[in-house]
């Protein structure tokens, strides 16, 4: 019997579950028959979280943005994933990093008031101590910004549209920066949730950072938008999203690594004196 005003973005279950809860459990999460991730996998993530390891000055890359949690290991594949907003005190500018092989997102920039500029410039810094893997940036008004600074900072190793060759040289071209980028429509929605819900209910995801991992938590179905899946009221997808973008896009990383033998040195023992009489 609530009223559609009283429900605003809510499901009746959700409404309930929010204004009369039956538990301290209940008050502290979604309900069940809308929210997107396992609640009891959430938790149990929780015991993975711990804070960066890179503390002191022996780092090459801004300790007060950038957040390693497990570094660069030779023989690991990494790519890397970027949410973009304004910068300015509302949504969240992350980068990510992840491990193709483990799910482990090894690094992050998470804040919400650092700028697209600035964004890009941390993250390259980043992602060069992780030896540059690929990396997919949300294509939106401001993540053409980090795109275009990017590659003016050198990085070219960006995720894009199609199999012709960019020119980088020509990014101011319209043409040319409508190709790179991830472009979230209903469709890229829709197949990054469809893989990103089930690795994270099977543990195939390792999430260390508290406050990422907790925006999972705020995912709804949102039944006044024919379950669209996006952020509760108030609530943010930032680090979500760019996390999905790697998942999503882990399969361009090549894992394989061809081993090739050890040159041989000249061995005299192989060639036959010549006898002459």
């Amino acid at each position: 019997n609530i009223p559609e005003r009283d429900l605003a973005r809510l499901s009746p279950d959700l409404y309930m579950a929010k204004n009369y809860p039956r538990s301290i459990e209940e008050a502290l999460s979604l309900a069940s028959s809308v929210a997107v991730f396992d609640r009891n996998a959430l938790k149990n993530m929780r015991e993975d979280v711990h804070g960066p390891i890179n503390e002191g000055e022996n780092w090459d890359i801004d300790n007060k943005f950038c957040h390693i949690y497990k570094d660069y290991h030779v023989g690991n594949s990494y790519i890397a994933g970027t949410d973009v907003s304004l910068g300015v005190g509302g949504d969240y500018n992350v980068t990510v990093i992840m491990n193709v092989k483990s799910g482990d997102v090894v690094a992050d920039i998470l804040s919400r008031d650092i700028p697209p500029e600035e964004l890009a410039l941390h993250s390259v810094e980043l992602l060069r101590h992780y030896h540059s893997p690929l990396w997919w940036i949300e294509h939106n008004l401001y993540g053409r910004t980090v795109i275009k600074k990017a590659v003016e900072l050198g990085y070219k190793k960006l995720g894009y549209r199609g199999d012709k060759p960019l020119l980088w040289s020509q990014i101011d071209d319209n043409e040319t920066l409508n190709r790179v980028g991830f472009f979230t429509d209903d469709k890229s929605r829709g197949d990054l949730f469809g893989l990103l819900i089930p690795a994270i209910n099977d543990y195939q995801i390792k999430i260390y950072n508290e406050q990422g991992l907790q925006q999972f938590s705020s995912m709804i179905r949102n039944v006044n938008k024919h379950g669209k899946i996006e952020a509760t009221a108030g609530q943010h997808d930032d680090y979500v999203m760019a996390v999905g973008f790697c998942w999503l896009k882990k399969d361009d990383v090549r894992t394989d690594f061809k081993m090739y033998p050890p040159t041989r040195t000249l061995d005299f023992s192989m060639y036959q004196p010549v006898i002459r009489r």
